[in-house]
């Protein structure tokens, strides 16, 4: 077992482990309140307090973006003009 605080990691190396994402289109006209609810609430609540969970981050994809989407039908995402925010 490496003693604490010493920074030798080549016995327990630090490794990546698995990403959580999310692609959301919230309702027309819920926008803000998602938003909101995701950034005061479920981003803390219900992803950084994961376990071992070191980081997270929002994007957004805007219209030019989505149009650079491939391939134009996916059974992962149906219609590539939705899914505005990438969690």
């Amino acid at each position: 077992m490496q003693e604490l605080g010493s920074g030798k990691t080549a016995e327990r190396p630090v490794r990546l482990g698995g990403a959580l994402v999310t692609l959301v289109e919230p309702h027309r006209g819920h926008e803000v309140a998602y938003n909101r609810w995701y950034e005061r609430d479920h981003f803390y609540a219900g992803c950084m307090i994961g376990a071992w969970n070191i980081s997270g981050a929002r994007f957004v994809a805007t219209a030019d973006l989505k149009a650079l989407r491939y391939p134009a039908d996916s059974p992962v995402i149906p219609d590539p003009s939705t899914g505005s925010f990438l969690a």
